[in-house]
């Protein structure tokens, strides 16, 4: 059986990608944080993909290759990733769709790494996520979510443009 996270745990795989709070929750404007305002590509996916379900396979695929931001548990440029204690006794680890989020949510002074999606949930892979606690929307991720992720191919790489021949390359035989 999979621990719930938070609200519910969200399969990568399945119908939900981000997560609103519970209906109760919503209908007591004060606590329930107003949906961000995106501020780059990727949260702009997020925020739609709530309300549009065929945007979630893009917003997984986009999240994988966009700059992230991997909150730590110190500045040492080896600290592991930071993780914090949810209700049900588990740990998550936190992701962020900008260091702007990181920041706001952690303080200016919270360290972090930028890096993929992809590379940020390998460098976590085996325990919980949240991409974006304590904003609106928020994704929890667990380990088997996180498998789901990652499961799913690079993109194919784009050929290299030709090299142009130097200017003073010879285009045949001269006399």
């Amino acid at each position: 059986m999979r621990a719930l996270l938070l609200a519910a745990a969200v399969m990568a795989a399945g119908p939900a990608v981000a997560q609103d709070p519970p209906a109760a929750a919503t209908e007591q404007p004060a606590s329930a944080p107003a949906y961000i305002e995106p501020t780059n590509a990727l949260e702009q996916t997020f925020v739609a993909a709530v309300d549009n379900p065929d945007l979630r396979a893009a917003f997984r695929r986009q999240f994988l290759e966009s700059q992230v931001a991997l909150a730590l548990s110190s500045r040492d440029p080896a600290a592991p990733p930071r993780a914090i204690d949810l209700p049900n006794g588990t740990k998550a680890c936190l992701i962020f769709t900008s260091p702007a989020r990181a920041a706001a949510v952690m303080g200016d002074d919270s360290p972090y790494v930028v890096l993929t999606g992809r590379e940020a949930l390998m460098l976590v892979r085996g325990t919980n996520v949240i991409i974006n606690v304590n904003l609106r929307p928020f994704l929890t991720l667990d380990s088997e979510a996180i498998d789901s992720f990652l499961s799913i191919p690079h993109p194919p790489a784009e050929p290299a443009p030709p090299t142009p021949a130097p200017e003073n390359a010879s285009a045949g035989p001269t006399q």
